[in-house]
């Protein structure tokens, strides 16, 4: 009610500009315009016929901040803060805590917050608290294990009780290591408030660090020395490892051409960290060099080779190889057994002779040294191709004398190609056969006997033969048998004569002749200046066709083999290295002319 407009605009600003825009007063009552909004409200919408806007009352409100909601068993609960708010009332309601947390349970702990407005109406608020239980580092090491550390003490942080999210850096014994590091305080999934261990706590032996061995096999993709053939190639520290109770089979390096083995099958067993034994080596093979014919025959052959460094060759034999060097030919094998013959030891030089080989044929031979370990047992070493020698028939060099003589010969000779001997066969009848004839020479004929030994001489009435060194050969005729003015025809018999050489070859037949004239030129003049070193006079007459020559002697004469020459003007002569000097032209006989008498001077000569 109002007796004035005054009386409106009084209770419309008493309700407050936001509760009431604007008043009328119409027939002794006031008419409001409102806009209630929040905690006001009015029953038209619009307007009212009332005094002023009705005020609505909301219950309070809990606000929580900073509660932990999980915590650890025995620690101190973080409640945060809790507040209470009331839109209406002047204070704020008192905030009561029904129900908290105990942190000496693990559970899940509902916490109950509330408070009451003046009016009366209440507000609540819950929330859920895990207190976690403890990780017991004691249940680590349950079961044991070789591994497990000394004192008991599983964890380098210490022994005790771990809350969740800590962490267990775990021990081990000497050569261990752990399985699983770290091992870590989880939740566990029996309970929201269990806890266990992320592992559980195991040593494993250690491995062991693979040998590092000079000429051990070089693995391609990593570049390193990989000594064990079955290792585990470890990028950090950038080694071969080899599992604990594991083996290391050795190997060496095996690219082409390489001979190095490990000297020992023995494998490397490795526990705890150790290998026993600790390493290995990788050696050369002992491969024989300079395997070469020190002498050869026809049949036979003498090779010599040098061994190679023994290493851990513990030397059993020789295995001595040899073939036909043709295509196609196959090995055949001598084991030399170490003292056989003298032959089979292991010494700085090493020798063997094989029999019964082809003449004239070449061959290929190689020599293995053979050991106790025959993972020891060298390469062959090969020679080059050898051929042994060829027999070859004997041949005549030279025959004399031959054609017309001078001067008496006394004897025979012929000399072979190839050393001989005469065959021992007393049924073969004579070897040689001598023919003397002539117009005024009365004939015979002498043959000396067969079966002559080498260097025998037979000196009597009946003539004789001698070898020398078995090439040559002299037949010395019975006395007064090379007559002057005779014709001799010398025959020798085919076969009479055998290579000292094997395989045996045999002389061919040989025939021929010549004329032992009874005439020589005759030394009319000979003088020598006593003042002169230099030169020598001589004046010589013959009465039939000659050929002088003059040779220059060395003084050292040792050189020298006597002979006889059928153009020598001299009794004997010394064919010598020295050079032969033609001093004159040949003079012959004539008809119409013949020269009663040369004289000329020999100069030029050493003194």
């Amino acid at each position: 009610q109002a007796t004035s407009p005054v009386d409106c605009g009084d209770q419309c600003f008493a309700a407050g500009a936001a509760s009431c825009e604007g008043y009328e007063f119409v027939n002794g009552t006031c008419v409001f315009r409102t806009g209630c909004d929040g905690r006001y409200h009015n029953d038209d919408n619009e307007t009212r016929r009332v005094g002023y806007c009705a005020r609505r009352d909301e219950p309070p409100i809990i606000s929580i901040q900073g509660m932990a909601t999980e915590v650890n068993l025995g620690e101190v609960w973080n409640m945060g803060r809790v507040r209470c708010r009331d839109l209406e009332d002047a204070l704020p309601p008192q905030v009561v805590m029904e129900a908290g947390v105990d942190t000496s349970v693990a559970a899940v702990h509902v916490v109950v917050f509330s408070c009451t407005d003046l009016r009366g109406q209440r507000a609540e608020a819950t929330t859920d608290v895990i207190v976690f239980e403890l990780c017991d580092t004691s249940g680590l090491l349950q079961g044991g294990g070789d591994g497990n550390p000394a004192d008991g003490v599983p964890c380098a942080e210490g022994n005790g009780r771990m809350t969740l999210g800590q962490v267990c850096t775990p021990r081990c014994a000497d050569a261990y290591f752990p399985l699983t590091t770290p091992l870590i305080c989880v939740r566990d999934t029996v309970e929201p408030w269990t806890v266990k261990w992320s592992a559980m706590h195991r040593c494993m032996p250690e491995p062991c660090a693979a040998p590092l061995v000079v000429n051990s096999k070089t693995n391609e993709q990593t570049g390193q020395l990989q000594a064990c053939s079955n290792s585990t190639y470890d990028p950090v520290e950038k080694t071969y490892k080899i599992a604990d109770q594991g083996f290391c089979a050795p190997q060496c390096d095996d690219s082409e051409g390489s001979q190095y083995i490990p000297d020992s099958t023995r494998p490397l067993y490795c526990n705890l960290k150790t290998l026993t034994p600790a390493t290995f080596a990788c050696m050369l093979r002992p491969r024989p060099t300079n395997l070469i014919p020190e002498d050869k025959s026809t049949t036979w052959m003498r090779l010599t080779w040098n061994p190679g460094n023994p290493n851990g060759c513990v030397f059993l034999r020789w295995h001595f190889q040899y073939r036909e060097g043709r295509e196609g030919a196959t090995w055949s094998s001598v084991y030399i057994d170490s003292g056989a013959n003298g032959e089979g030891s292991r010494e700085a030089l090493a020798d063997y002779r094989i029999e019964g080989l082809a003449e004239g044929q070449w061959y290929e031979y190689r020599v293995q040294e053979q050991c106790e370990d025959e993972r020891f047992n060298s390469d062959f070493a090969e020679s080059a191709r050898v051929r042994t020698f060829t027999v070859r028939p004997p041949q005549v060099l030279f025959k004399t004398p031959e054609e017309d003589v001078y001067l008496d010969p006394k004897q025979l000779l012929i000399a072979w190609s190839v050393a001989c001997r005469s065959v021992e066969q007393s049924d073969n009848g004579p070897m040689l056969y001598v023919r003397r004839s002539g117009e005024h020479c009365p004939g015979q004929l002498w043959s000396f006997p067969a079966h002559m030994l080498a260097s025998q001489v037979v000196n009597s009435e009946a003539g004789g033969m001698q070898f020398f060194g078995g090439r040559a050969m002299v037949a010395i005729p019975p006395a007064k048998f090379l007559r002057k003015g005779c014709f001799f025809e010398i025959d020798f018999q085919a076969n009479f004569l055998v290579t000292i050489m094997e395989p045996a070859k045999y002389s061919p037949a040989v025939q021929w002749s010549f004329t032992y004239i009874d005439k020589r030129p005759d030394l009319v003049f000979f003088a020598q200046d006593e003042t002169s070193l230099e030169h020598v006079d001589f004046e010589i007459r013959w009465e039939f066709k000659a050929r002088f020559t003059c040779t220059v002697e060395p003084e050292d004469l040792r050189e020298c083999i006597e002979i006889r020459d059928k153009l020598q003007a001299s009794t004997r002569s010394r064919r010598c290295t020295g050079t032969a000097v033609d001093l004159f032209q040949n003079f012959t006989d004539s008809d119409d002319k013949r020269p009663p008498a040369v004289a000329f001077r020999v100069g030029g000569l050493y003194p």
